[in-house]
């Protein structure tokens, strides 16, 4: 069976030539080259030395095929068989299947920069700065677990996470020395298998940052969808827990928020389904547990993880009475 691991085998090991005529012709002495014009027989008189061998090729450029092939076996002293006759035989089953090899390129911007940022391009002022990634679906799969009625979208998380990547890599800061304010989504930005973003940043003279987020059309229309300021600022201490409700909460089934969001256009596949708990506190509030999908990105380079920011804000969601809601084990209960 001459299967995939037989051609690797055959593509990447030595052609041990050598050693493969030497031992056929340690029984036989008539080697046929089967091809159309010969390459091998003078590689396979060279092999067998002086001895008796014969090599002999079925077509020979120039020449009547038939009779040259038959003459030379004949002063080989074989003799022709002309008992034979010409059979049809089935064709090869070739099996039409498809193995295209991936698109390296968006994949590469990937490796080399933030997987939404994108890689920063050198521009001639110092005051700015430009940033381009390939966000679709092909280079990050797990963007197709956030749509819109069917479409996959960039979340507003992600546009979050871009800016405040851009404005830590540009002002040399960390994350948490920054203030992203005024965030406007404009318009949706809709995915496909490859969408390029183009991310700018720009320093005025009075120190402000502004970053505008844009993609452009097979039109090579330029469209902007997101724009925010960006500030350093003096980080806070890390906030303190806010202490147990007294009681009165209601447990709230994580996966009955995902269907009434699910009603409403707005779907969270696997990698953004994280959200692990609910709780519904007494004054219409809301506490909630958020756990990150193992189908979403581990990407050290994250200043606030896209889905983790995405899942606070389907926590918005869940403070909105909706009788769809309900309590955690009325299903399993049957209530």
């Amino acid at each position: 069976m001459l299967d995939a691991e037989y051609w690797a085998a055959n593509l990447r090991n030595p052609v041990r030539f050598h050693e493969a005529v030497s031992a056929a012709g340690a029984d036989h002495h008539t080697f046929i080259e089967i091809s159309p014009h010969p390459l091998l027989t003078h590689s396979i008189n060279d092999t067998l030395g002086e001895s008796n061998a014969h090599a002999i090729g079925t077509l020979l450029r120039d020449t009547d095929d038939t009779v040259t092939f038959h003459a030379q076996l004949a002063a080989a002293g074989h003799p022709i068989a002309t008992d034979g006759r010409l059979a049809d035989i089935p064709v090869t089953p070739w099996q039409h299947t498809q193995f295209w090899v991936a698109d390296r390129s968006g994949i590469s911007n990937a490796v080399a920069g933030h997987p939404l940022l994108g890689v920063h391009i050198e521009v001639p002022s110092s005051r700015d700065h430009v940033w381009q990634a390939d966000v679709g679906t092909a280079v990050s799969p797990w963007l197709a677990d956030h749509k819109v009625f069917g479409q996959p979208t960039m979340p507003g998380a992600g546009f979050a996470e871009i800016a405040l990547a851009a404005a830590s890599e540009a002002l040399g800061v960390p994350a948490e020395a920054l203030s992203i304010n005024q965030l406007e989504v404009e318009q949706m930005l809709t995915l496909n298998e490859h969408t390029q973003l183009t991310t700018q940043l720009t320093r005025g003279a009075d120190d402000k940052t502004r970053i505008e987020i844009y993609s452009r059309s097979s039109g090579r229309d330029w469209s902007r969808h997101a724009t925010a300021s960006a500030e350093v600022r003096t980080p806070d201490t890390s906030p303190d827990r806010p202490a147990p409700a007294g009681g009165g909460e209601t447990a709230i089934n994580p996966a009955d928020l995902y269907t009434a969001l699910r009603q409403a256009g707005q779907y969270h596949g696997p990698a953004f389904a994280a959200l692990t708990a609910i709780r519904r506190l007494p004054g219409g509030s809301v506490e909630t547990e958020i756990t990150l999908p193992d189908e979403a990105p581990r990407y050290p380079g994250f200043r606030l993880h896209p889905v983790m920011l995405d899942a606070a804000l389907q926590s918005l969601a869940a403070a909105i009475p909706d009788p769809r809601l309900s309590r955690r084990g009325d299903h399993e209960s049957g209530q």
